[in-house]
C-alpha cells in the first residue's frame, strides 16, 4: 500500500511541474511543489511509535507454560569426614583415583616437609588409625593452605580431615617413581610427635 501512495505522489508531483511549467507561473510552481512534496512526505514516512506495543493474549484449550520447567538441582551432601572402612582403606592404598572426591578423617606422621615438597605440601605415612611411629601407615602426599601448614613440622604426629584427590606420582630422591595417594586438607590437628 504504502509503495502505490509514494508512486501515485511521485506521478502527481511530476504532473503539477509540467503544468505548472505550461503556465509559466513560478509562485504556483514553488507552493505546488512545496504542498505536494509535503504530503508524499507524510504518506511515505513511517509512522513512530511512542507507546510500547501492548502483547496480544490468544486463549487456547490448553495453557502452555512460558518457561520450561526444569530438574531441581541435586542437594549437596554436607561433609562427613568419616574414618575410611577397611575396605575403603584399601581402595585408598591400591587405587585412589576409585574413590576420588570423598571426604575422610586420617592419622599420620609427617616424614617430609622441606623444599622439595614446598610450602603447602608435604608427605607423610598416613593410616585410618592414630599412628605412633614415623614409619607406621602409608606413605601419602598431603596439600592444603599455606598458613595452616605452618603450624605443622618434620616428625610430628596429626589428625587431619581430607579429601582424597587421587593418585600422584613423584620422583623420588633416589631417581626412581612413586605413585601414591595424594590428599587436600581442609582441618589439620597436632597430636604430638613421632
Amino acid at each position: 500500500m504504502v509503495d502505490f501512495l509514494a508512486l501515485l505522489t511521485f506521478v502527481l508531483l511530476i504532473v503539477s511541474i509540467v503544468m505548472t511549467i505550461k503556465k509559466n507561473s513560478k509562485k504556483k510552481m514553488l507552493w505546488l511543489s512545496t504542498a505536494l512534496a509535503f504530503l508524499g512526505f507524510a504518506i511515505i514516512a513511517p509512522p513512530v511509535e511512542t507507546a510500547e506495543p501492548k502483547p496480544t493474549v490468544t486463549k487456547s484449550a490448553e495453557p502452555k507454560p512460558s518457561v520450561p520447567k526444569t530438574k531441581e538441582p541435586e542437594k549437596v551432601k554436607p561433609l562427613q569426614y568419616n574414618v575410611p572402612t577397611e575396605s575403603e582403606w584399601v581402595k585408598i592404598k591400591r587405587m585412589p583415583d576409585s574413590i576420588a572426591g570423598k571426604d575422610f578423617t586420617i592419622y599420620g606422621c609427617v616424614t617430609q616437609f622441606d623444599n622439595m615438597t614446598g610450602s603447602a605440601a608435604f608427605r607423610a605415612n598416613v593410616d585410618r588409625k592414630p599412628v605412633y611411629e614415623w614409619y607406621d601407615g602409608e606413605n601419602a602426599v598431603l596439600t592444603g593452605d599455606e598458613t595452616e601448614l605452618l603450624k605443622i613440622d618434620e616428625n610430628q604426629r596429626f589428625s587431619a580431615k581430607v579429601i582424597l584427590w587421587g593418585s600422584l606420582e613423584y620422583k623420588t630422591t633416589i631417581g626412581g617413581e612413586m605413585s601414591v595417594p595424594q590428599f587436600l586438607i581442609t582441618e589439620i590437628k597436632k597430636t604430638g610427635s613421632c
